[in-house]
């Protein structure tokens, strides 16, 4: 395994960043640029293991900026993007990217070397209303047959049909502007236009919320609130997740520098705090397999990897030495960046490989460290 990070840039400024779920057998990673002044791009970066090469596969010209993206968890070709045009109109559409397919990656996809760019086919376009807010975060159910959304205020779900989607029920949600100690996170420009959610993975119409300061579960069945802390965070909430192993363990993550840990039978307190940025916290997931390693990323240009395995599904036994070894550490600390990192994703085809993506366009792959590894598996 190598130890050396693989760095690649895309064109633009971008923030939005996931894994291309439906290619299981290729590290492939979706990245949407978001710039002002030029065209836009849905890029797929692809890493070989072979050789520790991250690369530009394949780029997709882009009519508007990209704030959120999430690629189907059934089907490699198609992905929902969060758009928001020069003129400031909103949408979300559903997209079909071609040549998909893996041998496609070794004939004549990689046009991008060439300054060219395939084309999105578009299968949807849709709105929860007439005067959209930006929708921050997008979430596609495992099935592949909805997707979950949020703006600043509105939480929906939505049937996905043959090239039709359309929306099942919606959720209007208060913001909880005050931290826990009553100061007002909202005001003259400081407005939070900002929202994360999660689906349950142990539970098919369970999904979390993270709106303002507050963490919400939520039953998307009822569009009822079933859980409620107003003040989970001292500032906006950036991220939620769900331990993908143990029922009823999630984290959340946000601008009062901390990632948290939580018991969805009991939102009262955090069940761990981890406090290893010195800025706000926009991204935290667990590991798809080993949900004792989470990965976060924050302003302060850092990712962090930790072993958290106090709050996981499996027993820690130590070091085969007995030495000193705590459950729960920071294992290290990425500065490879040099500006804000808003997303962090873990490969969808190992779960030892984990990626980044800064503002600038840069993205990086990392590896978790072979003894961590090694404490893991033995």
């Amino acid at each position: 395994m190598y130890t050396s990070a693989s760095i690649c840039s895309v064109n633009y400024q971008a923030r939005a960043l996931c894994p291309q779920y439906g290619s299981k057998n290729k590290h492939r990673f979706l990245v949407g640029t978001c710039s002002l002044h030029d065209s836009n791009e849905l890029d797929v970066l692809q890493y070989s293991e072979d050789s520790n090469h991250l690369e530009v596969a394949c780029s997709f010209s882009h009519p508007d900026q990209i704030w959120a993206l999430e690629a189907s968890p059934k089907d490699a070709s198609l992905v929902v993007t969060s758009r928001q045009s020069q003129n400031s109109s909103k949408s979300l559409t559903m997209w079909k990217m071609p040549k998909q397919d893996a041998e496609d990656y070794e004939e004549d996809v990689r046009l991008s070397f060439n300054n060219e760019r395939l084309e999105l086919t578009e299968v949807a376009t849709f709105n929860h209303s007439q005067k959209p807010s930006t929708v921050k975060d997008i979430k596609w159910h495992s099935s592949g047959s909805s997707l979950l959304t949020v703006d600043n205020k509105i939480l929906s779900t939505w049937t996905i049909g043959e090239g039709k989607i359309s929306q099942s029920n919606a959720l209007i949600l208060d913001e909880d502007t005050k931290s826990a100690s009553g100061v007002p996170q909202t005001g003259p420009g400081l407005h939070v236009e900002e929202g994360c959610i999660a689906w349950d993975p142990h539970s098919a119409k369970q999904c979390a919320v993270g709106l303002g300061c507050g963490l919400r579960l939520v039953d998307t069945r009822e569009m009822e609130v079933t859980a409620h802390h107003a003040t989970a965070h001292d500032e906006t909430i950036r991220s939620v997740d769900y331990n993908p192993n143990k029922p009823l363990v999630l984290i959340t993550a946000g601008n009062d520098r901390k990632v948290k840990f939580w018991d969805s039978r009991n939102l009262s307190r955090p069940v761990k705090i981890l406090a290893g940025h010195s800025h706000w916290v926009w991204s935290a997931k667990f590991n798809p397999h080993h949900d004792q390693l989470v990965v976060s990323g924050g302003s302060d240009n850092l990712v962090n990897l930790w072993r958290i395995a106090s709050c996981s599904s499996a027993p820690w036994l130590g070091a085969e030495d007995n030495s000193n070894d705590p459950p729960d550490v920071k294992v290290r600390s990425m500065d490879q960046h040099e500006e804000s990192v808003y997303k962090v994703a873990w490969s969808p085809a190992d779960a030892w490989i984990y990626c980044s993506l800064s503002y600038d366009g840069r993205v990086i792959v990392n590896h978790v460290p072979s003894t961590e590894k090694y404490k893991i598996l033995l």
